[in-house]
């Protein structure tokens, strides 16, 4: 059994130099070889193909060319579900901006795995997944990914004419309704192919009236029939203006003229819808359309391949004559206008008072000699502003081919206009060959007459003479140029100037910056030493906070003890008030007493002179007892500044000085009349 090959004789470098050259270095290239080695035998398996060494060498030249820089272009390539879970790991890897995936076979399985990447992706701006067979799932599953996506904004899932083909369905329709009204990033949306159904355009409808995000919806071919878009109308013309949306594209949807109307019910609340196209969409009378365009933005309207009646010039007519109609390009090729037709169109537009259109596509309509008159007098109009006309395809003759050369040798707008295969001779031609002799002074530049009965000469002279006038607008255009050279090197000596002076003035910024750095670095040595000044004296002020709330305290404190002592000296001096009104009493009484005594004495003088000299010395002892207990209450209460109550204050009782000095003199005589008695004397 052979050994299977190894990526080791596979150098990536050489691969990049074969394809890019000199240019190798310059695009960026960041996969790596075991990456894809693995997408190789993922790829080999979705085919059922066994590895080969040549198949490998092209693989890798492959992925070299399509995966540089920030694009990863891998169209064709026949992956299939196993491969495209790998390529969603790369691409979130490497953070690939745009990613083509077109032509190959994901299906839903391969879809959902990818779809995985997408959730988390956050660099991804477009996404294009064409024709890769996948399904309504799969489908499902893209747009529920695409919800919480913030990055991607062109998305691509329409399917190519001839290859495999994306279905949404309705399972599809529901997640693109979700993803419209929830995704505020995709710009960009293509259906084209993908098929939406009645219940599939009614959740369309729905998800695109709560959309303001996306400029861009092609829905081609996506079998739009007229209940289908009387659904759509249904929903659109009851919703809010729509600023975003720029175009619309409708391409071979067979919704016909009742189709057409219910459009119309909406298309106004588009209000920046510019681009319109109707392509094969079976419209035989575009009235209701061309009454209410004016009413809207549009500025390029293609109803290519529709079959009109005759009377749908009239009424193309009279939409580009209103006043309000800001129609610029109008495409009717293959519309079947006819003469008839040809002439409500130009008869109006030649009567149009300020008309905006620029561009007029009418191939392939029929159009005879007698459209060549109307052709001819539009042309002459100074209001015509035509650049580009088509009139190729058509069954024009001599006659009405010398009218439009008439017309054109008149007009100063028009550019290019294309002839080819009608039936012209060499008579139109050398009318037009006169009109571009006259180059200098008139503006047309191009003038294509293939497929005609002209002689060749003649052609030679008129496309001589056109390329004579190409070149000499080059010449103008290289004058211009070097005018345009030297002034912008005459802004380039003033910008060289205004470089000088910006380097001074750099200069002098560069000394300001230093001068600030060091005014900065200065200022905060000065802000650093005030703040820790500003934290000692805030240390400071909360040590002397803290010595305040102890002193607080302690006044607090001896506040209470004040209080205590207050009550506590209250207590005492109520005691010794009581004690002092006690002592007050006993004196009274005692005194009280000592005078009954005298009394007695004085009234019986016959009692003995030491029973009286015994009471004398009792009244002195008592009297200085009571001395000494007031001495000892005085010491004994605390020392504090009290208002003596009015009631305390002792006052002696008053004795009176006659009666007890009378009574001492008596005492004195009695006690001489005793003497006296005891010596054997008598005194009287």
């Amino acid at each position: 059994m052979s050994q299977r090959p190894t990526t080791a004789n596979i150098s990536i470098a050489k691969i990049r130099r074969k394809i890019y050259g000199d240019r190798a270095d310059v695009i960026p290239f960041r996969l790596k070889k075991m990456e894809i080695e693995a997408l190789y035998h993922a790829r080999c398996t979705d085919l059922v193909v066994r590895p080969d060494e040549g198949r490998r060498k092209r693989f890798y030249e492959l992925v070299v060319a399509k995966a540089a820089g920030h694009n990863l272009v891998l169209s064709g390539c026949g992956f299939g579900p196993n491969s495209a879970s790998i390529i969603g790991e790369l691409a979130q890897k490497y953070k690939f901006s745009n990613v083509v995936l077109t032509g190959n076979t994901f299906q839903d399985e391969g879809t959902i795995a990818f779809a995985e990447s997408l959730k988390t992706c956050d660099c991804m701006c477009m996404l294009d997944l064409r024709s890769n067979d996948i399904g309504p799932a799969g489908m499902a599953a893209l747009f529920s990914s695409l919800q919480v996506n913030s990055s991607v904004v062109v998305l691509d899932v329409s399917s190519l004419t001839g290859v495999t083909r994306n279905r949404l369905g309705d399972e599809g329709c529901q997640g693109l309704a979700k993803l419209l009204e929830h995704n505020r990033t995709l710009s960009f949306l293509s259906l084209s192919g993908a098929g939406i159904a009645l219940d599939g355009a009614r959740l369309f409808g729905q998800g695109l009236a709560l959309n303001d995000a996306l400029e861009h919806l092609n829905i081609a071919a996506t079998s739009i029939n007229s209940r289908s878009m009387s659904e759509i109308s249904s929903i659109l013309q009851h919703m809010d203006d729509n600023y975003s949306l720029k175009t619309l594209i409708l391409d071979d949807n067979r919704f016909g003229n009742v189709g057409l109307e219910h459009l119309s019910k909406f298309l106004s609340k588009f209000r920046s819808l510019e681009n319109l196209s109707l392509v094969n969409c079976g419209i035989t009378a575009p009235d209701v359309l061309c009454e209410m365009i004016h009413t809207t933005n549009i500025k390029k309207l293609n109803l290519n391949s529709n079959t009109f009646t005759p009377k749908a010039g009239k009424a193309i007519g009279d939409m580009l004559a209103h006043v309000d109609c800001s129609l610029e390009v109008l495409k009717l090729h293959r519309c079947r206008i006819h003469d008839e037709g040809s002439m409500y169109l130009f008869q109006r537009l030649a009567n149009a008072q300020n008309p905006s259109l620029y561009d007029l596509h009418l191939s392939e309509n029929r159009l005879g000699d007698s459209a060549g008159q109307y052709i001819e007098k539009y042309l002459e109009k100074d209001s015509c502003k035509l650049e580009h006309l088509d009139l190729s395809s058509n069954a024009l003759t001599e006659v009405g081919g010398v009218q439009i050369a008439d017309g054109v040798l008149k007009n100063n707008t028009l550019v290019h206009i294309n002839l080819s295969n009608n039936r012209f001779k060499d008579e139109s031609a050398l009318k037009f060959l006169q009109a571009a002799r006259e180059w200098e002074t008139r503006t047309i530049r191009i003038i294509e007459m293939r497929l005609n009965s002209i002689s060749l000469s003649v052609l030679e002279s008129v496309e001589a003479h056109l390329k004579r006038a190409s070149e000499s607008d080059k010449s103008k255009q290289v004058s211009g140029v070097q005018t345009e050279i030297d002034h912008l090197k005459e802004d380039e000596d003033y910008m060289l100037s205004l470089c000088k002076d910006i380097e001074d003035v750099q200069k002098g910024i560069e000394s300001m910056q230093r001068m600030t750095r060091e005014f900065d670095v200065h200022t905060e040595t000065v802000v650093t030493e005030q703040k820790r000044q500003i934290k000692e004296l805030t240390r400071d002020v909360d040590d002397m906070i803290d010595i305040r709330d102890q002193k607080m305290m302690e006044l607090s404190a001896l506040k209470s003890q004040l209080t205590d002592l207050k009550s506590e000296s209250g207590i005492k001096q109520q005691v010794l008030t009581a004690k002092i009104e006690n002592f007050r009493r006993q004196r009274y009484a005692m005194v009280g007493e000592t005078r009954r005594k005298q009394r007695q004495l004085d009234a019986s003088e016959s009692n003995s002179d030491p029973v009286l000299l015994e009471l004398q010395k009792k009244i002195k002892d008592e009297e200085e007892n009571l001395d000494i207990s007031k001495q000892l209450l005085s010491a004994s209460a605390p020392v504090v500044k009290l208002e003596e109550p009015p009631h305390v204050k002792i006052e002696e009782p008053p004795i009176p000085k006659s009666r007890s000095k009378k009574r001492l003199g008596k005492s004195k005589s009695r006690k001489g009349l005793r003497k006296s008695k005891s010596k054997g004397h008598i005194v009287k």
